[in-house]
């Protein structure tokens, strides 16, 4: 009776310290409780194989390591708390000291403070992709099968047919160049006439990715946001780019610039 009064507490125990062990344990238990002998195997047949043992031994292994595991971390809880907070600090700054000796020193995370001013957000793949050469298809009558529409950096993809289609062009890319020839800072007029010179079928063209690149301008004071408008449209035009000015959760104190 005592016995199974301390195998009644000893699974209680376990069930606290780790439910999902003590589950697999009593499956664990149940199985091998069963009177046939028949056993699955991955043959698909059903017989005695030494590998069926091998995998509940594993799996008694895995739960005895686990329990160890288990039993130490409580007993340094423990010891350190019986030792109040200047022997908790001890025990931490000790483990800490091994941590860094046995695998080496990481900086700790940098903190989420507000950073006044405007900071750039995480770059995309785009920005650093190279350019790409591609030989563009034309139909007789369809001709590229692609809309586009001019702008200082050149020829902007707007849209891309399925006939004739173009491997490997991607919507708002640009057209840089056509057979050796700049599409570059030209008139909107001037580009697109020197694109129509020289596209043709087999016409190789060099082509640039479209980059989208966030920002957040952060003012505790609040930020002026029709002079900022201003001024950003300004910028847009003199370098031929898009600027978007969106709100974010801080309210007037930041905005997020794309």
């Amino acid at each position: 009776e005592e016995l199974a009064q301390a195998e009644k507490a000893l699974a209680e125990l376990r069930e606290r310290l780790d439910p999902e062990a003590e589950a697999r344990r009593r499956r664990l238990e149940a199985r091998k409780a069963k009177e046939s002998s028949r056993k699955w195997n991955f043959a698909g047949k059903s017989d005695n194989r030494i590998i069926n043992d091998r995998f509940r031994e594993h799996e008694a292994e895995l739960e005895r390591r686990r329990m160890l595991a288990f039993r130490g971390r409580g007993r340094f809880k423990g010891d350190a708390e019986d030792d109040g907070d200047e022997g908790q600090e001890k025990n931490i700054r000790k483990q800490r000291a091994e941590a860094i000796k046995e695998k080496g020193y990481v900086a700790p995370p940098p903190k989420n403070e507000l950073v006044r001013g405007f900071q750039f957000g995480k770059s995309p793949k785009e920005e650093t992709e190279a350019p790409r050469r591609l030989a563009l298809r034309a139909h007789l009558e369809m001709g590229l099968g692609i809309d586009l529409h001019a702008s200082w950096w050149g020829m902007v993809v707007d849209a891309i047919d399925e006939e004739p289609g173009q491997p490997g062009l991607r919507l708002r890319d640009v057209l840089v160049e056509v057979n050796g020839t700049s599409l570059r800072e030209l008139d909107a007029e001037d580009c697109e006439q020197r694109f129509a010179d020289l596209f043709g079928d087999g016409c190789v063209v060099m082509v640039e990715p479209h980059v989208e690149i966030p920002g957040i301008l952060t003012n505790g004071a609040g930020i002026d946001r029709e002079s900022l408008q201003a001024d950003l449209v300004r910028f847009a035009e003199d370098w031929g780019v898009q600027i978007e000015v969106q709100d974010t959760a801080a309210g007037a104190c930041s905005l997020r610039i794309v």
